[in-house]
């Protein structure tokens, strides 16, 4: 209260100003709360795929026509007009977009894994969940469908890459920076659609295009995030690391996409975690590193884990479909994913120059979707 030379008292208040209120609830609800929003957006986008068009009037399948198929494949994602190669592309754009929010959010998962966590225990426990996650879906789906000698090689061969691509990735991301290895892990797509290439597929040169716009709009949104000041370890090592990396996705998504087009995808990609999940126990073993990452990182990990195999079963199905390559390159956003994501709901920041990385990367889609 004040009062006035007049003899006249007044009240006055001053109006604070307005705060944003703070993200409340601990780890797990944020962490919850990313992950009901992309299981929601990934049901959206199987429902795309599942249900038929009302525009176009038809179904997003698939038929297999290869006799040579054993056992025959069952009917998924297919276009009710084989002559048209819009909804079939779409088909296998959308499986990569469902593996890039997957890895996403497995990427949003690690800011929560302490820095203290033995990085080979860790991937360990990441390839455990994501192998429960997967032998849930056989069991539900009925996928236990034997393999032929070829199919096996191919998925266990992709294993060893997937293995390899995953370490590069670890390795090149505790050296950083961001803006240094997150270009040449998202380059992948340009040997994904180079190998498709060389196997007969028609790729324009828009598409080409198209491809190297999404790059570029993932390696600019991704290098714009790394804001860090401190030196680092020398740049050389850790581009190989980075180059390494993107080879075995590569490596990983065209060989077994190979296996899946001989047979189905479910035991194709169980034989690829398998292969992985042996051969880094062998490195493990040898080297007499930790197996246990510690009670606290367990949760996260299996978060981790469970992304991860929705992940890589949604690139591998596409595996058979026309321009399968496609899942391998918009399943490349997942960097950019991660930041939109951390913006939505951890509210990082995200500047104008990031806003159009975004949105030269959906063009780039669109385009190819055409």
């Amino acid at each position: 209260m004040q009062v006035k030379p007049d003899g006249v008292a007044r009240l006055s208040y001053r109006r604070s100003p307005r705060r944003q209120p703070p993200l409340k609830g601990s780890i797990w609800h944020r962490a919850g709360l990313i992950a009901v929003w992309d299981v929601a957006f990934t049901e959206i986008l199987f429902n795309l795929m599942k249900y038929p068009s009302r525009s176009r009037g038809t179904a997003l399948r698939i038929t297999y026509e290869n006799p040579s198929r054993s056992p025959p494949r069952p009917e998924r994602f297919s276009d009710a007009r084989p002559g048209k190669a819009g909804p079939s592309r779409m088909s296998a754009l959308t499986l990569g977009l469902i593996a890039a929010f997957a890895w996403g959010f497995h990427d949003i998962c690690v800011r929560y894994v302490s820095q203290k966590t033995p990085l080979m225990a860790a991937l360990l426990t990441v390839l455990l969940a994501g192998l429960t996650f997967h032998l849930g879906v056989m069991v539900v789906e009925d996928g236990f469908i034997p393999l032929s000698g070829a199919a096996f090689g191919y998925a266990a061969l992709a294993g060893l890459f997937f293995l390899i691509a995953s370490l590069g990735l670890y390795g090149a991301f505790q050296r950083g920076p961001v803006r240094l290895v997150a270009p040449v892990i998202a380059s992948y797509p340009i040997l994904s659609v180079a190998w498709a290439t060389l196997r007969g597929a028609d790729v324009s040169a828009l598409q080409w295009g198209a491809v190297v716009a999404i790059i570029l709009g993932v390696s600019v949104v991704a290098a714009l995030s790394d804001t860090a000041t401190e030196e680092v370890p020398p740049k050389g090592r850790t581009i190989f690391y980075a180059a390494i990396s993107a080879i075995g996705f590569a490596g990983t998504f065209a060989i077994s996409q190979m296996a899946a087009e001989m047979s189905h995808d479910l035991p194709v990609t169980l034989v690829t975690r398998l292969a992985a999940i042996g051969l880094l126990m062998g490195i493990i073993l040898a080297l007499k590193l930790p197996l246990w990452p510690g009670r606290a990182a367990v949760p996260v990990l299996c978060l981790m884990g469970f992304a991860d195999g929705i992940a890589l079963m949604s690139v591998v199905s596409a595996g058979g479909l026309p321009d399968a390559q496609y899942a391998a390159v918009s399943s490349s956003v997942f960097g950019l994913l991660t930041i939109v994501m951390a913006w939505a709901f951890l509210r990082e920041r995200m500047t104008l120059p990031q806003w159009a990385g975004c949105a030269v990367t959906f063009c780039g889609i669109g385009y190819l979707a055409l």
